[in-house]
């Protein structure tokens, strides 16, 4: 439409004014006036056609252009929230794993406390018990005081009648300074001396004990007893051993034995081995559970080394018998050896049981005791 209006003249008649010359009349020249009007009228009409086309020619472009600088900044925006997501990934990952590390780090903390509480507990719990023999020989000691009053009062006596008796020999010595005669060799009547004071008998729980030479057995263990315990650890770790139930648990076995007792002391006899780092860790751990321990180092006999600590268990024994410091004893052991060593005690009127495992256990030994009983039912 623009080519079309602005095409030459030969298409359209551009009319040409008048001359001075021309004879023309006025209605000619407003006729020329009114062409020339609408000729430029079309011109001007097509000329803002075509500007206006020109321009959305132009606006094309750049319309494009924005077109695209707006993908490439949907694009660039996609990138960046796809880029913020992985960051975010990557943080929360990051946070997991180091929440992982602290866990674990806490929990090996925990960890660390607990074995450190049990440690303590298990130290409080020796204590506790030690401390509770301590107060079951509370009664003991006073017994044993009471009676130490009494020597003293005895020695108090005797220092008197001593000094009576040192008075009166004096008297007659003077007496018979005064009465004998050197040339007749007579002594003449005496005075009669004071009659010397009677002396306390001495009681019956500090007289010699006597041998008994018939015992009554006696099944049943007295509620509140004094008890002695002596442990023979050499037969009783190769009867564990046998039985399968290897180490034994010795501050189980203590609390077993004592109950509805009063322990006067546990003893226990281990030989030790030149080297051997278990026994020496296993002799440490049972001193704070209340043994008192009693060992010597191993003799070297051929390829083997043996301790033998029975003289000592039987010495001890006999020993605390005659010092009426129990009245039941518990043998841990189950050797046919200790069989007069039962029926010494039995003479001496304590009562003997024997705790072993049977098939480690002499038959002599069983029948010799007032009572036996299965190790293996303390730990059931």
């Amino acid at each position: 439409m623009t080519l079309a209006l602005l095409q030459p003249a030969q298409d359209r008649s551009i009319p040409h004014p008048p001359t001075q010359h021309s004879s023309l009349s006025r209605t000619a020249w407003v006729a020329y006036a009114d062409q020339l009007t609408i000729a430029a009228t079309v011109v001007t009409t097509g000329l803002s056609v075509f500007f206006q086309q020109a321009a959305i020619t132009a606006l094309v472009p750049a319309s494009l252009s924005i077109l695209l600088l707006r993908q490439k900044i949907q694009q660039q925006q996609a990138q960046q929230e796809k880029l913020q997501d992985t960051l975010q990934i990557l943080l929360r990952e990051q946070f997991h794993h180091d929440l992982q590390e602290e866990h674990e780090r806490c929990q090996a903390a925990i960890a660390e406390l607990r074995k450190e509480q049990h440690r303590i507990y298990i130290h409080l719990d020796s204590q506790v018990r030690y401390l509770a023999r301590q107060q079951q020989r509370i009664p003991i000691m006073q017994d044993r005081l009471s009676r130490l009053g009494h020597v003293s009062q005895k020695l108090t006596l005797l220092e008197t009648s001593l000094k009576t008796l040192e008075n009166q020999q004096s008297q007659l010595q003077t007496h018979l300074t005064q009465r004998y005669s050197p040339s007749t060799g007579i002594i003449s009547t005496l005075p009669a001396l004071p009659p010397a004071e009677p002396l306390d008998p001495i009681p019956e729980s500090r007289a010699i004990p006597l041998l008994q030479e018939t015992y009554q057995r006696q099944p049943e263990r007295p509620a509140n007893t004094r008890l002695a315990i002596f442990v023979d650890a050499a037969n009783i770790n190769h009867g564990s051993y046998t039985a399968k139930m290897h180490p034994i648990d010795y501050a189980q076995l203590l609390q077993k034995l004592q109950e509805n007792a009063i322990l006067f002391r546990a003893t226990y006899y281990k030989g030790i081995h030149t080297g051997h780092y278990t026994n020496e860790r296993q002799l440490a751990k049972l001193c704070p559970l209340g043994y008192t321990l009693v060992s010597k180092k191993a003799v070297r006999q051929g390829d083997t080394s043996k301790a033998n600590l029975d003289t000592e268990l039987v010495a001890d024994a006999l020993t605390q018998a005659w010092n009426d410091s129990f009245d039941t004893a518990v043998l841990v052991s189950g050797d046919g050896d200790f069989v007069d060593l039962v029926k010494r005690l039995q003479q001496l009127g304590k009562r003997v049981e024997v705790v072993s495992f049977p098939r480690n256990t002499s038959r002599l030994l069983k029948k010799a005791a007032d009572s036996y009983l299965d190790i293996r039912t303390l730990f059931t």
